[in-house]
């Protein structure tokens, strides 16, 4: 307890020397190590966002070449951001980035790309006789039954099912 009282005191201590203008008595990184090390970071960063992007272009090139048309849900990707919860995995994901990418590639290649609109309810729709059920909106049920028709579902399958119809209409009526 006594070291961590001292530590703390130090810090103080060489906090209100250097506002004193007496911060040059203890020795710190040099303004060259601070530029060396700020370089150092953005080669890391730049390195990630490129591996990033290739891993996108890879994906998105699979996608596209194993299927003729591709349905993707138009999301609140600026909403979702400001969820602190979901912020760093929608950022990494890249997202919107991946959507880019596939809609110029089906573009490229004569492919059919459509996206579905974010209201849509792909998850609450039962997949099998259409029908809407407004308890599903609560994302903590991932598996439920249609009252109706009895069919039971896992939420993002039945959800893509329901993009894949949704996509598919959108498409022939255009």
């Amino acid at each position: 307890m006594q070291g961590n009282s001292a530590k703390s005191r130090m810090r103080r201590e060489a906090h209100v020397r250097f506002r004193e203008g007496l911060g040059a008595k203890f020795p710190g990184p040099t303004r060259q190590e601070l530029g060396k090390q700020r370089l150092r970071v953005a080669k890391l960063q730049a390195k990630a966002a490129r591996q990033r992007l290739d891993r996108l272009h890879k994906i998105s090139r699979e996608i596209v070449s194993g299927h003729d048309a591709v349905f993707a849900e138009d999301l609140n990707i600026s909403g979702m951001m400001k969820n602190h919860h979901l912020a760093r995995s929608v950022q990494d994901t890249s997202w919107g980035e991946l959507q880019r990418q596939l809609k110029y590639k089906c573009k490229r290649e004569g492919k059919v790309f459509a996206t579905v609109d974010r209201f849509f309810p792909s998850s609450q729709l039962c997949s099998a006789c259409g029908e809407k059920n407004p308890i599903v909106k609560d994302l903590s049920i991932r598996e439920w039954t249609c009252p109706h028709c009895g069919a039971h579902h896992d939420r993002d399958i039945n959800a893509a099912m329901n993009i894949c119809t949704e996509g598919m209409r959108k498409a022939l009526s255009r």
